[in-house]
């Protein structure tokens, strides 16, 4: 049989699930239209939601022919949908996108380990305390077209201009192989001479690219809850975040492997975990703390992993939990002083101060206790605003996509029949490694986000940010459902993720065009 019989055998054989599939993208086109269509692209709407419709067809269909490769399913459907997104999405208003794309400018230039200088004249682009990195010209061509669709500026038309300039914050605390993958898409437009927009464009594609390769490595790696994995990989905001020139891209592929990573270890055989596995791991986890420092807490899934795994001594986890922490503690002084330099406009003006925000709080225990306990209602945010993308100072969703979403997650979460027993103490352990994590970034932010005394309203935390932890959820509630078809199940939840990303089109759509 060919290919062109088996996909059409495949399309008669579930047919009941590709009329869901449009029936269900019908009703998230109709959550996300706007209630007027003035001054709105119809054509060029109509086109690319077509375009959007047809490729999530060729993705599900492509998934009922593939079914024991779902990496490959994952990789496809997330470069289809993510291409769309690096396209249509506004010129640099996918969150702090303006500050990554100088410093993959300067990736792309070789330069990996860029430091501020303090220039004697008054340039352009430096704060009022006179810090500045160096950068191109080509950043502050496109800076001026911020939040703009490729309709309405001029980027089109403009060249490449790499003469020097200067721009006053570059994330220069984070780790250089996060903007590899930017660099390299930069560093293609400019040997090409594609123009200016192109910097914009492939620096996405080629770091979708990477976010897709790394779900890719994490969904093959795996050897259980390979489909929650895959659903909870290509939610719109995780593929939205990774079709952008943010280092999230590298942050969440990095997490989700490091999550497959430790379900392999559990599932290994007894006595098989040697020094290599061990090593492995951690420097997975390394590598993402040294990105996103709250991560940190993922070395303590090593905790979790059954002795008997293990072929070398049990207490050879501690070590490495001990390097890697103290790894990352030493990352940590290392780069602090960078980040403060670069926000100091900020803190001066907000009234931010870790140590004054300390000695507040030291000062006000109980309104400290109670500020902790003020986090946990904002657990319900964090889900709630994973259907929401945000695009310079506009967040876009809507209340229904929003409940279908969360619906979907609380199905996958919760009722994805896992074969696999699990006991209690070990869901209950990866519930507090998440609890570390989601409470450590907030007291972060309240530290070094949010003005001294205003602890009861912490700000800076999004959801983006968690993006990882939704991988360990099914592992933490799922159980094994004897009355439901694994493979059923298996079917709804890839019919459903490509449907939801169909949203990350027309939401962007109808919000910008």
């Amino acid at each position: 049989m060919n290919i062109h019989e088996k996909s059409f055998k495949n399309i008669i054989d579930n047919k009941w699930y590709f009329l869901a599939y449009f029936i269900l993208i019908f009703v998230i086109i109709l959550t996300t239209i706007p209630q007027s269509m003035e001054n709105v692209h119809i054509k060029f709407n109509l086109v690319s939601i077509l375009i959007s419709i047809i490729l999530g067809f060729f993705c599900l269909l492509y998934y009922f022919n593939n079914k024991n490769d779902l990496h490959k399913v994952a990789f496809i459907t997330i470069i289809c949908f993510g291409i769309i997104s690096a396209l249509i999405a506004p010129i640099l208003a996918i969150p702090d996108e303006n500050e990554h794309f100088a410093r993959a400018i300067l990736t792309s230039q070789g330069n990996l380990f860029p430091q501020y200088i303090h220039p004697s004249s008054n340039l352009t682009g430096i704060d009022t305390f006179g810090w500045a990195v160096g950068s191109t010209q080509s950043f502050f061509d496109l800076a001026s077209q911020v939040s703009l669709t490729f309709f309405k500026s001029n980027a089109l038309n403009m060249p490449i201009d790499n003469s020097q300039a200067y721009f006053a914050r570059a994330f220069l605390h984070n780790p250089f192989y996060g903007y590899l993958a930017q660099g390299f898409g930069i560093l293609i437009a400019n040997l090409l001479n594609l123009g200016l927009i192109w910097t914009l464009w492939l620096g996405r594609i080629f770091n979708l690219i990477l976010y897709a390769v790394f779900v890719a490595i994490a969904i093959k790696k795996t050897p259980i809850l390979k489909v929650p994995m895959l659903f909870m990989a290509l939610l719109p905001l995780a593929v939205y975040q990774g079709a952008s020139l943010s280092i999230d891209a590298t942050v969440n592929g990095l997490g989700f492997i490091v999550v497959a990573y430790f379900f392999y270890l559990f599932k290994s055989d007894d006595a098989s975990i040697t020094l290599k596995e061990i090593s492995i791991f951690s420097i997975l986890v390394l590598l993402l703390s040294l990105e996103k420092v709250t991560y940190i807490v993922f070395i303590l899934l090593l905790l979790c992993v059954p002795k008997s795994k293990f072929k070398v001594p049990y207490y050879y986890n501690i070590i490495f939990i001990v390097a890697v922490g103290a790894l990352t503690l030493l990352w940590s002084q290392y780069n602090t002083p960078i980040y403060d330099l670069s926000r100091k406009d900020y803190y001066v003006l907000n009234n931010v101060s870790s140590p004054m925000q300390i000695n507040y709080i030291m000062n006000h225990p109980t309104d400290g206790v109670f500020a902790i306990l003020n986090i946990i209602p904002t657990i319900w945010d964090m889900f709630y605003y994973t259907f929401s993308m945000y695009s310079g100072t506009v967040i876009y969703s809507s209340s229904s996509l929003t409940f279908i979403g969360l619906a979907s997650i609380v199905l996958v979460t919760f009722l994805y029949p896992i074969k696999e027993k699990i006991p209690l103490k070990y869901r209950i352990s990866l519930l507090i490694i998440i609890a570390i994590n989601y409470f450590g970034t907030y007291i972060i932010q309240l530290l070094k986000w949010t003005p001294v005394s205003q602890i009861y309203n912490i700000l800076g935390v999004q959801s983006r940010y968690f993006i990882p932890l939704f991988g360990l959820l099914p592992f933490i509630f799922a159980f094994d459902y004897k009355n439901l078809d694994e493979e059923i199940a298996k079917n709804i939840i890839v019919l459903i993720s490509i449907s939801l990303l169909i949203s990350l089109t027309t939401s962007t759509l109808f919000q910008f065009y």
